[in-house]
């Protein structure tokens, strides 16, 4: 009997940490987000972004940011990228789908940018 108690013990000791490693994670994602937003460097920026995203992988805002952070550089296609994954995270993220359609309009893809400019407007409302 106390050797059951014990392994049930072990075993709600164990969840409970990776539980609370998960919220410290989210914690930190959002510490590493703030420091994005407040850095003035696009490289540090990304870097920020890129730290916030590896603690939580399902940071939609931190892929749009870091993806306003590519089109700043010019890097359209990762950008792309970026809002593709924030919009697959949050599909009625207003402000990704207009960034993405700035991203295709730069890149002369005028029909999709407008596509994507119609969801912004719809999800914006």
């Amino acid at each position: 009997m106390k050797t059951k108690i014990f392994l049930l013990f072990l075993i709600l000791q164990f969840l409970n940490i990776l539980i609370l490693n998960n919220v410290y994670a989210k914690k930190d994602a959002v510490y590493w987000y703030n420091k994005g937003v407040d850095a003035t460097d696009l490289d540090k920026k990304i870097e920020y972004y890129t730290k916030a995203i590896e603690l939580n992988p399902e940071y939609a805002e931190a892929y749009c940011n870091r993806g306003f952070a590519y089109d700043n550089k010019g890097e359209y296609d990762r950008a792309i990228e970026d809002y593709n994954k924030a919009i697959e995270l949050n599909p009625e993220f207003a402000e990704v789908y207009n960034n993405r359609g700035l991203a295709y309009f730069i890149q002369k893809f005028p029909t999709t940018a407008c596509g994507d400019f119609y969801q912004a407007e719809e999800y914006y409302i």
